[in-house]
């Protein structure tokens, strides 16, 4: 196959594997909606655990599990779960493909999404442009755009130069500079999303247009609801990006890790205490 839909797992030891449960989530969501028209391929990189024997909470191994996905051990050599995405692009296109769907993790497929690649087939990048006047804006001049999903092919690819190094350069001015257009807390807060402007930036010194995905393909705002222990994700879109710090919410009971366990038994509490 061209086309193939890609996944970047980083987890820094074994006591920090809820990625690994998130991606578990999201190709069981995917699973029902075989076959595929694309491949589904995982870059991983798991420090100090051998991927290969790995089993979490009991579940069969990753790798026998789904067995149609390929599972690459990543060549990345740095500790930012966030650019481990950007240093194995070059990677995934010299397997082949003409044409990339990126995603991170933290994502549920709840509609059939075998139509993304004929539907976003122009040269450029297509991600999800962020809007209004928000901190990001202030630093970058217009909206930001994330890069938990983004589709680009071969030939917008190839019009890149070390696309990876040059994100980490502007990582570390758009930092500088938060630090002098913005206030303290609010800069600290933009230093943990810093890599997915990084790379728009990049890519726009570069010339690669910009362009934007439509909400029924995939979103991450206002996509679910938590009510009395109970999800329940909205019909707007084929794939939704609930966000990492939701999965003690979005992920079912036999992914949850102890750290998840944790965080979801304190939210319960609290509803409980607000319901008395």
């Amino acid at each position: 196959m061209n086309n193939v839909m890609y996944f970047s797992l980083y987890c820094k030891d074994k006591d920090n594997v809820e990625y690994y449960s998130m991606l578990y989530y999201a190709l069981e969501t995917l699973e029902q909606f075989q076959p595929l028209s694309f491949d589904v391929v995982v870059f991983y990189s798991m420090p100090g655990v051998n991927f290969k024997q790995y089993k979490h909470l009991k579940k069969q191994k990753i790798q026998k599990r789904f067995p149609w996905v390929k599972f690459v051990k990543s060549k990345y050599y740095d500790t930012d779960i966030h650019l481990h995405k950007w240093f194995n692009l070059p990677y995934v296109f010299d397997l082949g493909y003409t044409k990339v769907f990126y995603l991170d993790c933290d994502i549920v497929f709840l509609k059939d999404p075998n139509s993304i690649f004929s539907k976003y087939n122009e040269t450029g990048i297509y991600q999800l442009v962020e809007g209004g006047n928000t901190p990001v804006s202030k630093i970058l001049g217009k909206p930001g755009a994330a890069s938990g999903q983004w589709v680009i092919n071969k030939k917008t690819f190839d019009k890149t130069f070390n696309l990876y190094n040059f994100i980490l350069k502007n990582k570390q001015e758009l930092i500088e500079k938060s630090k002098v257009v913005l206030d303290r807390k609010t800069a600290i807060w933009f230093c943990t999303v810093v890599e997915q402007y990084a790379a728009q930036v990049t890519l726009n010194k570069q010339n690669i247009i910009t362009r934007n995905f439509e909400i029924e393909d995939v979103n991450w705002h206002e996509i679910f609801t938590y009510t009395n222990g109970e999800i329940k994700y909205s019909d707007k879109c084929k794939i939704a990006h609930y966000l990492g710090c939701n999965a003690h919410l979005t992920l079912p009971e036999d992914l949850l890790t102890d750290n998840l366990k944790q965080k979801k038994m304190k939210v319960e509490n609290e509803f409980n205490i607000l319901s008395k």
